[in-house]
């Protein structure tokens, strides 16, 4: 058994009436915490329109130098910090729309490990295309590229569009056509977010296109794994929970890769923490 939510979703049916909170509790859960986060940031002195690279970092933003000398557990704070309340109002936008839709197709329980693991896996394949920058910091005084401060939801988000896809490309056979997605649509928007990113600077592609891949991966295993009409249900589910665990096992193995990488880096680390201090 599953623990879908039953409510007509926005993405699927845009003429209904809003669903109640109770359908997507979970996606509002998310938006209450990215919000929390925000106004605790600004309350402390952040500027809540610009926040500088200092504010960033103190919170916990993603930054390769700092993420693979130690400090992995940016590669989780970065999803709930957001630059300034423009990036939040769209990221949250996009989390309704995406997540109370998800929330309803893959269940609760399933819909949390997708939205975390598509997060970090975006965290991760930025931190890896930011070390190349890190690297390169290494033994010159005046760096052609810095590596860049990496923060939002928009890894998780973007998973959550990849599932989608998924999703439309191949529904649940249980889903009423009513409630089914536009697969064009959903091209459209995920071209338009890939398009906007090559074409806006200071834009994180590699969060976006990680977390895409996972989305869209973990939602392959979910279609794979949902049996509703099999004897072996219980099987199939067992699958899909194996295989969240062994893709949770994959992101660990990244990240230690990740540290071990940044093992020359390490005094670069701790001159970055200690000009942090005493900015501070």
């Amino acid at each position: 058994m599953t623990d879908q939510a039953h409510y007509p979703p926005p993405l699927a049916a845009p003429d209904s009436p809003r669903p109640a909170l109770r359908g997507w509790w979970l996606t509002a859960g998310l938006i209450g915490i990215n919000l929390l986060v925000f106004v605790f940031a600004s309350l402390s002195g952040v500027n809540p329109l610009s926040p500088d690279n200092l504010s960033l970092l103190t919170l916990g933003a993603n930054f390769a130098p700092l993420t693979a000398t130690g400090e992995p557990w940016r590669l989780l704070s970065s999803m709930f910090i957001h630059i300034g309340v423009l990036h939040l109002v769209v990221n949250m936008w996009a989390l309704y729309i995406f997540g109370s839709y998800a929330e309803f197709y893959f269940g609760r329980s399933f819909y949390a490990a997708l939205y975390l693991l598509s997060g970090l896996m975006g965290s991760i394949a930025t931190t890896w295309w930011n070390l190349v920058a890190a690297e390169a910091m290494l033994g010159t005084v005046t760096p052609t590229q810095l590596p860049a401060i990496s923060a939002g939801a928009s890894g998780a988000i973007m998973g959550l569009g990849g599932a989608l896809l998924i999703a439309a490309w191949r529904p649940r056979s249980d889903l009423p056509v009513s409630a089914r997605l536009n697969l064009r649509m959903l091209i459209t928007l995920m071209l338009i977010n890939l398009a906007i990113g090559i074409v806006i600077p200071n834009i994180d592609n590699a969060v976006h296109l990680g977390g895409a891949v996972a989305g869209g991966l973990l939602a392959w295993l979910f279609t794979f794994s949902h049996q509703t009409r099999t004897a072996q249900q219980g099987v199939y589910v067992a699958i899909r929970w194996a295989g969240v665990l062994l893709f949770t096992a994959t992101l660990y193995y990244l990240t230690q890769q990740i540290e071990l990488r940044g093992l020359p880096l390490a005094g670069l680390g701790m001159q970055i923490r200690q000009e942090l201090q005493q900015v501070r």
